[in-house]
């Protein structure tokens, strides 16, 4: 389920960073020491932990400046369009860039409770037709929490001391997401929610712009969708554990609403949680909610950043063809995304004429829409493979499209080439074939083009885990037979470590160094694996975080 995002933005540039500039507020952060290296309590759970010993005092800000593109003439830092954040020196891939709760969330106690008794309510009642999806209805839910909890904060008595202060200061942040013509110059203390703006008063805000900004900013479900998540709740409402499988779905988080827009994103966020009760934390907005389970947000390079290079993620799930991804950031967001990737893509449609080559584009976005859509019949579903073999035949005989699109669009098809394999896979031919093994290694040098096409854009995603798992499966695979047969296993051995070193190294890159912890990167990729190739694999594990 792609995150929601603020629609003002486009895909960044590079941006030059000055030494001095009012509208950047630079953070120190030349020593090493002082970033984030190990954020496995993030992700484990806090039962050997006491609540009030976070392993780093959060908001946590690294190596990143915030840049407002209005003062771009004076300072000289440009972003593409309205607000970004930039990096103030070298980063290595992996390293962490900020780390910050939520700044308003809402409660997945709160959310269930309301949508059964809603659903329950309208069994009651004898509901025949729904006017919208359980989804959709899940959203509407969240949304309206959040909107409460605005509602709240604006609501300042006229003489309330620190406590007045205090919400201004998280009324100012959730303000600040606006679009940048309509807020004054941004600054960093504001988003973090450690100073107020002079200039904001949210006491007239109508309830239709509180829910235009969390719908353009705040940030859904980081795994399932809305539906998925209904579904489990309406079948397993009597489990007692039906609750904590999932523990949050809809978040605001100021400080990563500026991050810009690209589809060759160079940056990761993965989410966690924090204990219920934190009375040594700085952070003034956590003291307040004692009680309440908080999740937070942490995000890493995913490639190695040069200073003064933008932050970028992507608003939509990596797996989208370039059409689709065109489509949704015009209908969502009200731009033309110009990043590295759908510029290339692109072209291919303007030289690339073929009527053969055409009709194939079709066929594969038709087929993409209807796997998203889950609305394929029994004879799509069984054309993953033929759709395959005509694009890879495409790309090895058509020679008009270069290796670096080709790596785009696999990305762009991920789906129907995952489809492909667990058909592949599947096959009893696969399964009693002891002593031919043509089709793992065919199988084997197919996801391997996949996994570097991932490293090209999109590296460390989720979807670019499960490939890399696959890879490990089936050269695992070789290597068994291999022994089994009493075969030379010299070259499946230092295939093993090969897939064994590009699991580390990119599970490390998600999901930071982890402390060099062999115990926390090892827990990390069976985690990872569980749940990524295994058919309900999020419920089975006992952490639940991706």
């Amino acid at each position: 389920m792609p995150s929601k995002k603020n629609g003002k933005k486009k895909s960044a540039a590079t941006t030059k960073v000055p030494k001095n500039s009012s509208n950047t507020i630079a953070t120190d952060s030349s020593d090493a020491s002082s970033s984030i290296s190990d954020v496995s309590r993030f992700l484990f759970g806090y039962s050997a932990l006491q609540d009030d010993a976070l392993p780093h005092d959060l908001p946590f800000v690294g190596p990143i400046a915030l840049v407002d593109q209005r003062q771009s003439d004076a300072s000289g830092c440009k972003v593409v369009h309205g607000r970004g954040l930039v990096v103030t020196r070298d980063v290595s891939p992996g390293e962490c860039l900020f780390a910050v709760p939520a700044l308003l969330s809402a409660p997945v106690d709160e959310v269930r409770r309301r949508f059964l008794e809603i659903r329950k309510t309208k069994r009651v009642e004898g509901e025949q037709y729904a006017d919208c999806s359980y989804g959709e209805e899940l959203e509407a839910i969240s949304e309206q929490i959040l909107l409460e909890q605005v509602q709240s904060l604006c609501q300042i008595p006229g003489a309330d001391g620190g406590k007045k202060e205090f919400r201004q200061r998280i009324l100012d942040s959730f303000l600040s997401q606006m679009r940048s013509d309509d807020v004054p110059q941004t600054q960093m203390d504001v988003l973090l929610a450690k100073s107020s703006s002079k200039s904001n008063n949210g006491r007239n805000l109508e309830n239709e712009t509180i829910l235009r900004i969390i719908r353009k900013n705040a940030f859904g479900p980081d795994y399932h969708s809305y539906d998925v998540i209904a579904d489990w709740w309406l079948h397993n409402s009597s489990k007692p554990d039906a609750n904590s499988v999932y523990g949050r779905i809809l978040g605001v988080y100021p400080l990563a609403a500026m991050v810009n827009h690209s589809c060759c994103p160079n940056a990761v966020r993965i989410f966690g949680s924090l204990p219920s009760s934190m009375p040594n934390t700085k952070c003034h907005y956590l003291k307040s909610q004692g009680g309440q389970r908080h999740e937070c947000m942490i995000v890493h390079a995913n490639t190695a950043l040069s200073k003064g290079t933008e932050i970028r993620w992507s608003y939509l799930p990596p797996t989208t063809p370039f059409n689709s991804r065109r489509q949704s950031l015009q209908a969502k967001y009200e731009f033309d995304c110009q990043c590295t990737r759908c510029t290339n893509e692109q072209k291919v449609t303007s030289y690339v004429s073929s009527d053969e080559w055409i009709l194939l584009s079709k066929q594969l976005d038709h087929w993409w829409e209807s796997r998203r859509t889950n609305s394929q019949q029994n004879s799509q579903q069984n054309s993953a493979s033929t759709m395959i073999e005509s694009l890879e035949q495409w790309f090895t005989t058509g020679k008009l499209i270069c290796s670096e699109v080709q790596r785009f669009m696999r990305v762009g098809y991920a789906s129907i080439y995952v489809e492909f394999f667990n058909e592949a896979l599947s096959l009893p031919s696969i399964k009693r074939s002891r002593e031919n093994n043509d089709e793992i290694i065919s199988l084997l040098k197919l996801a391997s083009q996949l996994h570097f096409s991932f490293v090209s854009c999109n590296n460390a995603s989720t979807e670019h885990l499960s490939i890399l798992h696959l890879c490990y499966d089936l050269v695992s695979l070789l290597h068994t037979r291999a022994l089994s047969n009493s075969d030379d296993t010299v070259n499946t051995m230092s295939q093993v470590r090969f897939w064994t070193d590009q699991l580390k190294r990119v599970h490390m890159i998600r999901y930071g160094s982890l402390g060099e912890k062999l115990e926390n990167i090892r827990f990390v990729m069976k985690h990872s694996k569980a749940v990524l190739r295994n058919r309900d694999g999020w419920y089975a594990v006992s952490a639940h975080f991706i």
